[in-house]
């Protein structure tokens, strides 16, 4: 039997990302060249950076020819759901973690969709692009989400009498393109003020866009004034088990118990690890993970825990990494084996202990190790 921290490690050397991996990336070909059955993906982000040059968050987004997968879905609302999840959790493990806030532009139909539904306040911002029109419809909806905490920027705005002013009472921020006339620039800028708006300043090309913007009282930035945009291209984390995710689904729709639901997701062991690093990202104040994986079920709640489920069908779903997904199953088989064997265990107890051996294998840093540490 192969316990989880048989497999050697030497602290000594780093995990990924390695000083010469940065370079050898830079060498990729452009992602339309990916080839499909290349494990790497891309997204690309650009810091929003404050005054006092900190970082404030990082603006994502995705191009459509990104993905090696050639089964992968190109809808406009698949694009914010794969630069969230690479951003989120393919670096997070590799580790190229973004720190502050997300902003992802949100067109209407992602809107709609379950990204609008796991941007919480604590992982970003949605940005409203000018593709949001400000209708009945979208109103009822920014506003729900914002009844639930989530944020969001309005971007686009040329006019004081845009309509699209009325997402002001549910927005936090407000994107003032520096590349505007200038006498549209202050308008705009006192009617953010009146409204209780942080202003970003963006497309921040030049040495005089900042300085037009700091004179109106701008204070957080992006362009390429201030940070050049990134293209980070990363090794994907295993891919899910598309049939898993849509059971999974099925049982939230039927509102089963967080039991059921756990049970069928141990099915999984890449799902596994992305539960883990959500786990991490939207309960930071939770001591470690909770002693039940239904316990980490009820921690995302069912609204994030479902948006997941829809963001990793299409961002998630591929063949990299089966050979890790297929050593994981047959490892917890085994010891499942084994705990019933030894008998004299109250069922509960055998769950427990199963499920502290698969949150073991499937911990990103026990992945690392498998990766930089092949047996």
């Amino acid at each position: 039997m192969t316990f989880p921290d048989t497999i050697p490690f030497d602290p000594s050397r780093p995990t990924l990302p390695k000083p010469a991996r940065d370079a050898w990336f830079a060498s990729l070909a452009e992602p339309e060249d990916v080839a499909a059955d290349n494990p790497f993906a891309c997204f690309d982000y650009q810091e929003i950076v404050g005054e006092d040059g900190r970082v404030f968050g990082h603006d994502l987004s995705v191009s459509d020819d990104d993905s090696p997968w050639p089964h992968a879905s190109t809808s406009d609302a698949s694009l914010p759901a794969k630069a969230l999840s690479h951003a989120l959790l393919d670096a997070s493990v590799a580790g190229f973690a973004t720190s502050g806030s997300l902003f992802l532009d949100l067109g209407e139909s992602a809107l709609m969709g379950p990204v609008a539904d796991v941007l919480t306040a604590r992982i970003g911002v949605i940005n409203l692009t000018s593709a949001v029109a400000a209708d009945a419809r979208l109103l009822m909806r920014v506003a729900r989400l914002h009844a639930r905490g989530q944020r969001f920027c309005i971007d686009g705005l040329r006019d004081p009498s845009d309509p699209r002013w009325h997402f002001a009472p549910y927005s936090d921020y407000i994107k003032l393109d520096a590349s505007a006339p200038p006498d549209q620039l202050a308008p705009l800028a006192a009617k953010a003020a009146e409204r209780h708006l942080a202003v970003i300043g963006k497309r921040v090309d030049s040495m005089d866009a900042h300085r037009r913007l700091c004179k109106l009282g701008v204070t957080q930035f992006q362009g390429l004034f201030v940070s050049s945009l990134v293209t980070r291209p990363l090794l994907t984390l295993p891919g899910c088990d598309a049939q898993v995710l849509v059971q999974l689904q099925r049982l939230l729709r039927d509102r089963a118990s967080p039991q059921a639901v756990a049970e069928a997701a141990a099915k999984d062991p890449a799902l596994m690890m992305r539960l883990l690093l959500l786990h991490e990202r939207y309960a930071p104040q939770a001591a470690g993970a909770p002693e039940q994986l239904a316990g980490l079920m009820v921690a995302l709640g069912v609204n994030v825990l479902g948006g997941w489920l829809q963001l990793l069908r299409s961002a998630a779903c591929h063949a990299q990494g089966a050979d890790w997904v297929r050593s994981v199953r047959q490892q917890t088989l085994r010891y499942r084996q084994h705990l019933i064997g030894v008998g004299g265990q109250r069922p509960e107890a055998v769950d427990m202990a199963l499920w502290h051996f698969q949150r073991r294998l499937c911990s990103a840093r026990h992945y690392l190790k498998t990766v930089n540490h092949p047996v």
